[in-house]
């Protein structure tokens, strides 16, 4: 599922479903749950790693040349692979030459790490577990920037109303309503904003000096905000777009912080949390994790032969 809604929605017509059982009951051989184990310890710090490595790349980008690249699985594979040291047979390491402008942002997080810190180990058979990461990488970037670009531009926009003594002294619903008139007008394009007022019945026409105040805040957004309309399709289709704005946000909300109600600061990319372990096993990955573990008898990975031979076993493999 791409999103939380569309979850959400599945979940709602039984699509989908949600089974929590012990780690035990899956895998019940040791020398394969011991690998399995010793892969969640791997992967976990690599994961932590690379989104470090994305949101100052991000950063980095927005702050040289305002431009970001596409926030693919590419993307996120070269980072949790720029941050990582490859072991074992056929061993890749991360391109540096080929991926110049991260090259750069890589140097600067090796740079703020502890003296001596070791980057983290990552052993061949963890292909597939990193490459269903990354994708899931990918989803979750959309999401966060799908989630945080209309709240955190409603807060902006709150923000700049609190600057105005009319504004202010309102009670904080109507400032509210006015900052999603605002956010509606801007995002939807719209040059007669004031068209938009009977949809908001709470709201009265406000005095000159504040109806020249919001058709200025509106252009300036609209100038600001990236490819007009900004809708939940634009944003899931073109995510990276939207981050040049969401940039000039937080450097608003940093100089903000010494006010009252200061506004919350976030990341432009979603953060792993330290105490969230987990990793995502697909038949092919799992093939993989059974020829680590040394579990006799898997069909080999390097024939075409194999990887078939092992899909129309894997129900005996997943019994492991």
């Amino acid at each position: 599922m791409k999103t939380r809604q569309a979850r959400r929605a599945a979940n709602k017509e039984g699509n989908l479903y949600t089974v929590k059982t012990g780690f035990n009951t899956v895998f019940t051989d040791q020398q394969l749950s011991a690998t399995v184990l010793q892969a969640v310890q791997l992967v976990s710090p690599i994961l932590i790693a690379s989104n470090v490595l994305a949101n100052l790349h991000v950063l980095r980008c927005l702050e040289t040349d305002g431009h970001v690249s596409k926030l693919d699985q590419t993307c996120f594979s070269n980072c949790m692979y720029a941050v990582s040291h490859a072991t074992g047979r056929r061993a890749v390491q991360f391109n540096r030459a080929k991926n110049v402008s991260l090259t750069e942002s890589l140097d600067i997080y090796l740079q703020q790490l502890p003296q001596h810190q070791q980057t983290p180990e990552r052993p061949t058979y963890l292909k597939d577990i990193l490459n269903a990461a990354s994708l899931m990488a990918q989803t979750n970037a959309r999401n966060h920037i799908n989630t945080n670009y209309f709240s955190r531009t409603l807060s902006w926009i709150r923000l700049q109303l609190r600057q105005q003594a009319f504004l202010a002294n309102m009670e904080y619903k109507f400032v509210r309503s006015w900052a999603k008139f605002a956010c509606r007008a801007a995002a939807d394009n719209i040059t007669s904003i004031w068209d938009l007022l009977p949809r908001y019945p709470s709201l009265v026409q406000p005095p000159p000096h504040i109806r020249q105040f919001l058709e200025y805040l509106v252009v300036t957004m609209q100038q600001l905000m990236g490819p007009l309309p900004v809708t939940d399709w634009s944003l899931e289709r073109k995510p990276e777009s939207c981050l040049p704005w969401l940039h000039l946000i937080l450097l608003d909300f940093e100089a903000a912080q010494g006010m009252p109600e200061a506004p919350r600061l976030f990341s432009m990319l979603p953060q792993s949390s330290n105490q969230t372990q987990f990793i995502t096993i697909s038949s092919t990955s799992l093939q993989q994790l059974l020829m680590a573990a040394g579990i006799p008898n898997v069909p080999s990975l390097t024939s075409g032969t194999g990887a078939k031979e092992f899909i129309q076993q894997q129900e005996s493999w997943w019994s492991q």
